[in-house]
């Protein structure tokens, strides 16, 4: 998440951009949560910047002990300690760093323990370049060593045993023009030796900020852009509001808008933040008061318009999905056709909620700015208020059998009611390359057969547009 893009949003309320489908509600949901104290003997914590689920459901802390003013959106401090939550999910246990550690950019853990910090350099030679940590023993000992000569933040994934993906974000400096930066190259780095050496997948020319590197189980590589405040570029390779995506690990990369409106009186463009789901390939992501859906690679769908900017998109699971709204959190369902609203009860204020995780037994944690606590809540508590509400929704179905397949897939497309639909296949490109269906069709399930004759073995996307929802489901080509 890019938190000064954030906190902006608690100043600057958007202006509603398109009419979706309006969700039904499950209703408002009193939700309890439960505050976790860190550890008495740690130092001061004020802000939680960051929380992140390790792929043991460890959860991690990156804090801060300044504290952040209404007004200081563009000089957030970085964080400054990290902590893990203890096994019984009771208390925060500080993660003791090397001395020379001021602050942190980014914290993953890998399959077999490793801890990856990303930090500075404080080295008279390699001064403010990206640093990596590792530690294979919870940071009791650590071996650093520098991921790129460029004076930038990191921010850090790790993909496998020893597969390392780096953001390298340089320090944007401005010109001597009012209102305007100098570009500088960021760049996306992969090392297969667990951080030893790295090779470049992609460098582009940009003013602003690149962020939220993402990769999906199927080298799915993402990243989010954002222009400087009060910028005036006349010429860059990647605006703000763009999503980066490459879906071959690294080989070729694509540009998809999300939003071009421009922010308030900074006339900025950015993406609050975005998720990937990596069973529907589904990405979801926050910009200018919309939540919009990307199923497909090759179309933004609004799905959630509020006048208050979300900070923080999270798909859990396959079913729900979690996004800040103010002072309270909406909970939707995969295809955005119900919602709830969970409230804050229990939790202290003033409290600017900056970023979530889910952890072991169903359990969703929250962490913010201002008040020196997370908390976690049961989800398994949560029920919708409304029994009518839940039984009116029926789900649309679209199913492919047999997937893998060699020349000929059935799709089977279940409808709730009578629909105009758009039944297409894609590849890998976004290239259509079938229309299987279209027009009015009745209630019920229907089946379609399609040749995939002349077509090269590959992954497939088929699009099903239904009335004004889109669903995505991936078809294997094998021969």
């Amino acid at each position: 998440m890019k938190t000064n893009s954030w906190i902006a949003s608690l100043l600057l309320a958007a202006l509603i951009l398109l009419a979706p489908a309006t969700p039904i509600l499950w209703g408002q949901q009193q939700a309890v949560w439960q505050k976790i104290s860190f550890d008495s003997s740690a130092a001061r914590v004020t802000n939680i910047m960051r929380l992140y689920t390790a792929s043991d459901s460890t959860i991690y802390a990156m804090t801060t002990d300044k504290t952040i003013g209404v007004l200081q959106y563009l000089t957030i401090p970085q964080a400054q300690r990290l902590y893990f939550l203890n096994s019984a999910g009771t208390s925060w246990l500080q993660v003791p760093l090397p001395s020379f550690v001021k602050t942190i950019t980014s914290v993953q853990q890998s399959t077999t323990g490793t801890l990856y910090v990303a930090t500075y350099s404080q080295d008279s030679a390699t001064f403010g370049f990206p640093v990596l940590l590792r530690s294979t023993n919870k940071g009791v000992t650590w071996t650093a060593s520098v991921i790129d000569n460029t004076t930038a933040s990191a921010e850090i994934f790790c993909s496998g045993k020893g597969l390392l993906y780096a953001s390298i974000d340089p320090i944007v400096k401005q010109s001597g023009r009012i209102n305007s930066f100098v570009p500088v190259i960021a760049k996306v780095l992969r090392s297969k030796d667990d951080g030893v050496t790295w090779e470049s997948l992609l460098q582009i020319s940009t003013s602003g900020s690149i962020y939220g590197l993402t990769v999906s189980k199927d080298r799915r590589i993402l990243l989010a852009t954002e222009d400087p405040p009060c910028s005036s570029i006349d010429a860059k390779a990647v605006d703000g509001g763009d999503i980066l995506q490459s879906q071959d690990a690294g080989k070729t990369w694509s540009v998809s808008t999300v939003s071009k409106l421009k922010r308030g009186f900074c006339q900025t463009q950015f993406i609050y933040s975005f998720a990937l789901n990596n069973s529907t390939n589904q990405v979801i992501a926050s910009a200018e008061g919309t939540t919009f859906s990307l199923s497909d690679d090759i179309e933004w769908i609004p799905v959630v318009n509020n006048i208050t900017s979300q900070s923080t998109a999270i798909q859990y699971s396959s079913n729900s999905i979690f996004l800040f709204s103010g002072r309270s959190i909406k909970r939707y369902s995969a295809d955005f056709s119900t919602s709830a609203t969970i409230l804050f009860s229990g939790v202290e204020t003033p409290f600017f909620p900056a970023t979530l995780a889910f952890g072991k037994n169903n359990r969703l944690y929250m962490g913010g700015f201002n008040t020196g606590s997370a908390y976690s809540l049961d989800l398994s508590t949560l029920q919708p208020t409304s029994a009518s509400s839940e039984q009116a929704v029926s789900q649309v179905g679209v199913d492919i059998a047999p997937n893998p397949t060699e020349n000929t897939a059935n799709i089977v497309l279940t409808l709730p009611s009578a629909s105009l639909v758009r039944l297409t296949l894609y590849d890998a490109l976004g290239r259509e390359v079938r229309t299987v269906a279209e027009g009015v069709h009745p209630a019920g399930a229907q089946e379609f057969s399609v040749s995939l004759d002349g077509l090269p073995s590959g992954i497939y996307f088929v699009r099903a547009r239904v009335g004004g929802q889109v669903f995505v489901r991936r078809l294997a080509v094998v021969r």
